[in-house]
């Protein structure tokens, strides 16, 4: 049973928080060229909205967006490792897994992609009088 000290501590500090953070980060980006290749293309993206100057509405559906894609992306590297996992028990369950949350990353794909279309599309015809 834990002590009352124990209880009155958080279970991790903020330092421990961060090194996961950034070691799952790490550990994410080499696992799988789809995490690697949507921060590139998000990098590519935020560059584009700079040059288009978007207002601070326009920042924020963007940023959401691709944050909500690196998520799933990342979401699925971990439902992927837990498959590898259960596999062996539930070989029908499991790929059932994998497809529905395979599916949710690719409705979150979609969903990015007309967001940050939309807003491109918006801007680009503002500036070129379109």
């Amino acid at each position: 049973m834990p002590q009352l000290d124990d209880l009155s501590r958080p279970p991790q500090n903020w330092r421990q928080l961060l090194i996961d953070t950034e070691r799952g980060v790490a550990a994410g980006l080499r696992s799988d060229s789809a995490a690697f290749a949507q921060l590139s293309v998000s990098c590519v993206t935020l560059a584009g909205a700079l040059v288009l100057g978007l207002n601070l509405g326009q920042w924020s559906v963007m940023i959401l967006a691709l944050t909500v894609m690196l998520v799933m992306v990342f979401l699925q590297q971990a439902m992927k490792i837990l498959i590898g996992v259960l596999e062996g028990d539930h070989p029908r369950e499991t790929r059932t897994i994998f497809r529905v949350i395979t599916a949710a990353l690719s409705i979150t794909w979609l969903g990015t992609l007309c967001s940050i279309g939309l807003i491109f599309y918006q801007r680009l015809t503002q500036d070129l009088g379109l």
